[in-house]
């Protein structure tokens, strides 16, 4: 069973379609998204609804939880990400706030072989709690342990890494909508579940210069330092090799 993992679009619809540009050419079994879907760039609808046609099953991250919170009686006024969070709930209907409020924390799939895979946002008990690829062995039996799984996919850190222990695997997929690691080109990962269990991280390029631009024509509220990501990447090293 081979499984595509794509996630952390956080509003890029630019860079979704080049990554699905590339995963459409790949032979896989399922995709799964590791939620972040809406907030952050300047086409949440565009990235919803097509998330939505394709039928792919999603998980809620951290920040499709703050984007709910704009439909309450008390949004969020002070966070940093307040600006962008109103961008991207302004511009959602009725339906695309009952997809995201649908989403489950967790999803799980089991191979044939007898495998068990789970995908997370950020851990399976919190949905913004940060697990880095250094993180003590106890965390990442405790990753596992509570997923219930040998293999545990996750997004929220937006660096794609792997790592064995005692026989299990926890791996990052990487992030569309942008990166924490010196490779900037969005990235997704492909899980191959049996024996043994491999994991394949794509990462693509597309016309970052454009998109920046259609945010500035847009009057996106975005400051120099995320123009400067998505052109730089950010500060971590690059730990997977990729094509």
């Amino acid at each position: 069973m081979r499984i595509a993992i794509v996630s952390d679009m956080h509003g890029n619809f630019a860079a979704l379609q080049a990554v699905v540009a590339d995963l459409d050419r790949q032979s896989v079994d399922e995709v799964l998204v590791g939620g972040d879907l809406a907030q952050g760039g300047r086409q949440p609808v565009e990235v919803l609804e097509f998330l939505q046609a394709r039928r792919w099953p999603a998980v809620l991250g951290n920040a499709d939880q703050f984007l709910l919170r704009f439909f309450k009686s008390s949004p969020p006024r002070d966070d940093p990400f307040a600006a962008s969070g109103q961008w991207a709930a302004a511009r959602l209907q009725p339906a695309h706030v009952a997809y995201l409020r649908g989403l489950p924390d967790l999803i799980r799939r089991r191979d044939p072989s007898g495998v068990r895979f789970a995908l997370v946002h950020a851990t399976p008990w919190s949905i913004t709690d940060v697990v880095l690829p250094d993180a003590p062995e106890d965390v990442v039996h405790r990753m596992l342990g509570a997923a219930h799984a040998d293999v545990l996919a996750y997004g929220h850190i937006h660096t794609a890494y792997q790592r064995q222990v005692d026989g299990g695997l926890l791996f990052s997929v990487g992030g569309v909508g942008g990166s924490n690691d010196q490779d900037p080109r969005p990235a997704y990962s492909i899980v191959s579940l049996g024996s043994p269990v491999s994991v394949e991280v794509r990462r693509v390029a597309y016309d970052v210069e454009a998109e920046i631009a259609a945010l500035e024509r847009d009057a996106f509220p975005m400051g120099r330092e995320k123009a400067e990501s998505m052109r730089r990447g950010g500060p971590w090293p690059v730990r997977t090799p990729t094509p």
